[in-house]
């Protein structure tokens, strides 16, 4: 159950927008950036690129308004600065973000440098790192390096630095303080994420840059793992919440391949042709999902799973997946789970965690794919079982 007052007191601190209008929002972000310029007598604003949809939204609203103060008889200019440790993984989508954005002057500055030279300073000054620490701890030095980086450009033109913090990141506190947490300005505040997105529709910017899925990309051993994936929550859901919505929804999917998100209240959950998906990944404790009859969520919810749907994919955390009797993809992730395909020609796999998979007992050719730590696959002879599964039981 959601605590309204709670919830208010969110969506009033952070300033979330109320009745948004793409077009309206876009203008008043571009004429306080152009004020801000002009009161502050600076000449101009300066923000990392990184190709993901915030920074190439905060981009381009910087550049608008950097041409707005000259068009006015000032001088301003935007800097966009692309920060790569050595090669960005993505930097293809880095680089279309810079041609999107169209900014005044471009400054690539590689921090691989300076990350791993701080990195070995403090080794060598003795300080201990667990390795389970490691990646994390330097992950976040990185983005203080990319901070320090845009701070020199902006003190050595008399400029502001730009900020992409928008809400649904600062009510899950996914920043690094003193690294993306750091700026003179945040033009996305009070915008939940897909109103983000809304905006860089407006603003032209390529469907492929605002869909992109948001990766910080910090972490060496994890390259370009997903933010949902880190934080364990979807933004849609954090987005449902931050404008007011209390979890509970109809949501049913059209005529292609639709994935849809089982979080946040008692929900009915519908595919419709094509090859549908329900998914937990950003549920906060353990689900009981079965398709084609009710789910025990978390904190109590109870979803309705359509039998229209045909694959099921659990939280992070100790899940029980049931299929239908239909051919099923069923998607444990990480913990201790139980996936039961119950009939058809079924494909399960475990993840992480000490799991039991069930594919015995229907007669059908189904596959059980375990992953790391001590899993049991209870299966048909017939049944193809991978060599990670521990302890085999063919009947």
């Amino acid at each position: 159950m959601t605590d309204r007052g709670t919830q208010q007191r969110i969506i009033e601190d952070l300033e979330v927008v109320a009745d948004f209008d793409a077009a309206f929002e876009t203008e008043r972000r571009i004429r306080f950036l152009a004020e801000y310029v002009q009161h502050t007598g600076t000449q101009g604003l300066v923000l990392g690129i990184s190709g993901g949809v915030d920074s190439t939204v905060a981009g381009r609203l910087c550049q608008l308004a950097c041409e707005r103060v000259r068009a006015e008889g000032g001088d301003a200019a935007f800097v966009a600065v692309r920060l790569p440790y050595g090669v960005q993984k993505d930097e293809a989508d880095a680089n279309q973000a810079v041609a999107a954005i169209a900014a005044d002057d471009v400054y690539t500055v590689d921090i691989k440098g300076a990350v791993n030279g701080m990195w070995d300073a403090c080794l060598a000054a003795g300080i201990s790192i667990a390795d389970e620490r490691n990646d994390f701890v330097k992950g976040n030095v990185k983005a203080r390096e990319r901070m320090i980086a845009q701070y020199t450009v902006a003190g050595a033109r008399n400029m502001l630095v730009v900020g992409t913090d928008q809400a649904a990141e600062a009510v899950v506190g996914f920043f690094t303080k003193f690294g993306d947490g750091a700026a003179d300005l945040t033009p996305l505040y009070g915008l939940p994420k897909r109103r983000v997105r809304d905006i860089g529709r407006h603003l032209g910017i390529p469907e492929n840059l605002i869909e992109k899925v948001p990766t910080a990309d910090l972490e060496e051993d994890k390259p370009l793992i997903p933010d949902e994936v880190a934080l364990g929550v979807r933004y849609a859901v954090v987005d449902d919440y931050l404008e007011g919505g209390d979890g509970t929804n109809y949501v049913a999917g059209g005529a292609d391949n639709d994935t849809l998100v089982g979080v946040g209240g008692s929900d009915i959950l519908e595919g419709a042709s094509g090859r549908d998906r329900v998914t937990y990944l950003g549920a906060t404790s353990g689900v009981v999902a079965r398709i084609g009859t009710g789910t025990s969520g978390p904190a109590g919810e109870a979803d309705k799973i359509g039998s229209d749907v045909e694959d099921l994919e659990g939280s992070i955390y100790a899940d029980k997946l049931y299929g239908d009797g239909a051919g099923n993809h069923l998607i444990g992730n990480a913990r201790s789970d139980v996936l039961v395909g119950n009939g058809g020609v079924d494909n399960e796999e475990g993840g992480a965690g000490a799991d039991t998979l069930n594919t015995a007992g229907d007669g059908k050719q189904d596959k059980a794919s375990c992953g790391s730590d001590s899993d049991v696959a209870n299966a048909d002879t017939i049944d193809a079982v991978n060599a990670d599964c521990e302890t085999v039981n063919k009947t």
